[in-house]
């Protein structure tokens, strides 16, 4: 059993495939390297098909296919910059360590296949992210009033809390978990807004639109409530249905399909 993990740990760490991950990083890292696999897709491309073209040559040996391709690699790759600017060293920089990874011609076929198959696809699925996801949420939002009614605002406001999770996804984990951990002080934030504080800024209320009450206790919804501060809930769910019926939370709690209509009567008001 032991000879088998080692037998796998080394195939694992011998294979070549080993830099496919370091060899994307390479590319797409700006401040050591220059961006070459973002700022430069064409030229990228066009220099591992030159490489592609070597690995390819019967008249070569494999250590001589080695030396010329990292050689193609070197002039290709400061090519791409003019030599007064700022990529050109950072171009050297990415060359030379590219080099020093490229030993044999399996190392070779792993950073083509690298640029080819892992770069390439990541440039062409971030250009097609919207480039303004405002713009983006509300004509989702806009399609979904005008076909299935005014009275759909919490299916509108569930798909904008789902376009904004796709969102986070282009977000540092750390960065989003760092956020998630600050949900609790948020509510906390938001409890300190008491009546006197919206009497002073002549605040008639506080509105908050909710599709994920879970953990809404009762609790938290009458000391909220009892602020000044209205819910919109999901009239379908449990949530709503329990707080409605309740004498001392139904003044609280309001359909979030009745949102629009709300507005509306308070614009008119």
């Amino acid at each position: 059993m032991d000879a088998g993990l080692n037998n796998t740990s080394n195939l694992i760490s011998e294979s070549p495939w080993r830099n496919a991950y370091w060899f994307a990083r390479m590319l797409l890292n700006g401040d050591k390297y220059g961006s070459v696999g973002t700022k430069k897709e064409r030229q990228l491309l066009e220099l591992v098909t030159k490489l592609e073209a070597i690995l390819a040559q019967d008249t070569l040996t494999d250590d001589e296919k080695v030396k010329v391709c990292n050689r193609t690699l070197e002039s290709s790759m400061t090519g791409f910059f003019k030599e007064t600017a700022k990529g050109f060293v950072l171009a050297e920089n990415l060359s030379f360590d590219l080099n020093r990874e490229m030993n044999c011609v399996d190392d070779i076929a792993v950073f083509i296949l690298c640029s080819k198959y892992i770069v390439a696809p990541i440039n062409a699925a971030i250009s097609a992210v919207p480039s303004n996801d405002l713009v983006f949420c509300r004509e989702t939002a806009q399609s979904i009033i005008d076909e299935l009614g005014e009275e759909s605002v919490g299916k509108v406001i569930a798909t904008w809390d789902s376009l904004g999770v796709k969102g986070c996804l282009d977000v540092e984990r750390s960065l989003v978990v760092s956020e998630f951990t600050k949900l609790r002080e948020r509510w906390k934030q938001v409890s300190s807004a008491d009546s006197h504080t919206l009497s002073r800024y002549r605040i008639k209320e506080i509105w908050h639109l909710i599709t994920y009450d879970n953990d809404l206790s009762d609790d938290k919804l009458t000391m909220l409530g009892q602020q000044r501060q209205v819910f919109y809930l999901d009239e379908y769910g449990d949530r709503y249905k329990s707080a409605s019926q309740h004498i001392g939370m139904s003044d609280y709690v309001r359909p979030l399909s009745g949102f629009i209509a709300d507005i509306r009567r308070e614009q008119n008001g």
